[in-house]
């Protein structure tokens, strides 16, 4: 009986969980020497996952397990801190001889039209590959490397209408040939001309339209649009403005569009020369490209129109209220002549009756010599 309940146990012994206790994880001073010599020969550049993979090859540990942990904790304790996967490195972007030699075959490009060209996605005036780009830009222009900070994204300053007659008449002879607005001996019409186009480039909408562009390019051409069309029509309307300012603001549209479509063609010309072969990929975004340069030029035609001909009709309308009224005063003049001349005769006649009834009271015999009745004498 007493072997039975050995047994017994034993069988319900083997059905028990049996735990092992896990060895505590730490740094052997082996680890720790070869992870400070793997610090210092990378200048404090090594990470986590580079230093685990020294103390522990061939387990692809990063600094979320625990043997990460233990490393963070050892280089803190040697006031040291190691760079993560989830920091940020911002890494310059070295351009190869092909990408440097494209570079100074188009020294009137812009580095962020070709950094977009190079990199093959859009890039902006703070993306790394257009800062590397305008670097070697500014090595080539003074021969040695030295590296500028790149164009801000905004431009320098905000946009300042001009606010006096002076600088508005500036404004307006740099934009506009044979202008000639002398500030100083400005007939009437141009001083209200200047003063309804100062008017309309200190209105909110065009000032935050202005700011939005960020090249002065940009800026030069917007304006340039408004004032050559609104210069001269003081009579323009609040509504007149705004479709004035969205035509100056597709001019800006269509022009980046038609320099797109130059630098993607030259992109074109210099891929066919050095592989023989057309890109798609090309060929694809300046017809997308060109599509919306159309567009664009179509929707300043359509504005342009309707502009022209609002105005001409409310010229038209203004031009009849003037005829009608020229017609009444001319109305009244002749009236007044009318009335005038029948005054005349009026009193011609009354002074021709006084006479007549002097001659009445004359002797019948002098008015039978005279040869003359009362009517005859009247009329």
């Amino acid at each position: 009986m007493e072997n039975n309940n050995s047994i017994l146990d034993q069988i319900f012994s083997l059905d028990q969980p049996t735990t092992v206790s896990q060895p505590e994880l730490i740094l052997t001073e082996e680890q720790k020497k070869i992870v400070l010599e793997e610090w210092n020969r990378q200048d404090g550049k090594s990470s986590i996952e580079s230093l685990c993979e020294i103390a522990w090859p061939h387990m692809n540990l990063d600094g979320r397990t625990k043997h990460g942990k233990l490393i963070k904790l050892f280089l803190a304790q040697n006031g040291l801190k190691a760079k993560t996967k989830t920091e940020y490195e911002k890494k310059d972007v070295e351009l190869t001889p092909e990408q440097k030699e494209y570079v100074k075959n188009n020294p009137n490009m812009k580095a962020v039209e070709i950094a977009s060209i190079l990199f093959g996605r859009q890039c902006t005036n703070a993306s790394t590959e257009t800062k590397s780009v305008y670097a070697y830009q500014t090595e080539l222009e003074t021969g040695t490397p030295y590296r500028r900070e790149i164009e801000s994204e905004e431009p320098i300053g905000k946009y300042t209408p001009p606010n006096s007659i002076d600088k508005i008449c500036a404004r307006i002879n740099k934009y506009i040939d044979n202008a000639n607005f002398d500030f100083k001996n400005l007939t009437s019409q141009q001083k209200k001309q200047c003063e309804t186009l100062g008017s309309n480039l200190r209105s909110y909408r065009l000032v935050y339209q202005m700011n939005t562009y960020t090249s002065k390019d940009d800026r030069d051409l917007f304006e340039s649009t408004f004032i050559s069309y609104a210069y001269d029509k003081p009579d323009l309307t609040r509504e007149d403005n705004d479709k004035t300012i969205i035509l100056a603001t597709e001019a800006v549209i269509a022009a980046n569009k038609l320099r797109t479509i130059e630098m993607l063609q030259n992109e074109q010309e210099r891929s066919i020369n050095e592989t023989q072969r057309v890109s798609m990929a090309i060929v694809d975004s300046i017809t997308s490209a060109t599509t919306e340069y159309n567009s664009s030029i179509k929707r300043q035609q359509s504005l342009f129109n309707d502009l022209n001909e609002k105005r001409s009709e409310k010229i038209k309308g203004k031009m009849k209220e003037a005829a009608s009224v020229l017609n009444l005063v001319e109305i009244w003049k002749q009236e007044d002549k009318r009335i005038k001349m029948l005054k005349m005769a009026n009193t011609r006649r009354t002074k021709l009756k006084e006479e007549v009834d002097r001659l009445e009271s004359m002797d019948d015999l002098i008015v039978q010599i005279s040869g003359l009745s009362e009517e005859e004498a009247l009329n």
